[in-house]
């Protein structure tokens, strides 16, 4: 499943024409052989893109009490907001106020 992610986004010529949707079905597979929680991150951010951002965002806001996320460095910074909140025209604010989470 990672390699099928992976080939989609190298098939793709850029990030507009990449197809958002087929890699959110292929995270679905790998998360029902591998259900982690760095999955399901990934995952919401990648569904901000097929869906818009606020789908990302209320994804990633139904991670946030996953313990074991707590000490991973990029959730915990909310990297993943940040690739996702600017999109919106909300970024500072929604930005800020995860952090401050």
């Amino acid at each position: 499943m990672q390699a099928a992610i992976s080939a989609v986004h190298g098939d793709a010529p850029d990030c507009a024409r990449t197809n958002w949707g087929e890699i959110c079905l292929h995270y679905a597979k790998l998360y029902d052989l591998q259900p982690s929680p760095i999955v399901a991150l990934n995952a919401a951010v990648e569904r901000s893109f097929a869906e818009g951002p606020t789908a990302g965002l209320t994804a990633l806001d139904a991670l946030a009490g996953a313990e074991t996320l707590t000490a991973y460095q990029p959730f915990s910074w909310r990297e993943p907001t940040c690739c996702v909140a600017p999109v919106t025209g909300q970024a500072p604010m929604r930005i800020i106020k995860l952090r401050m989470a």
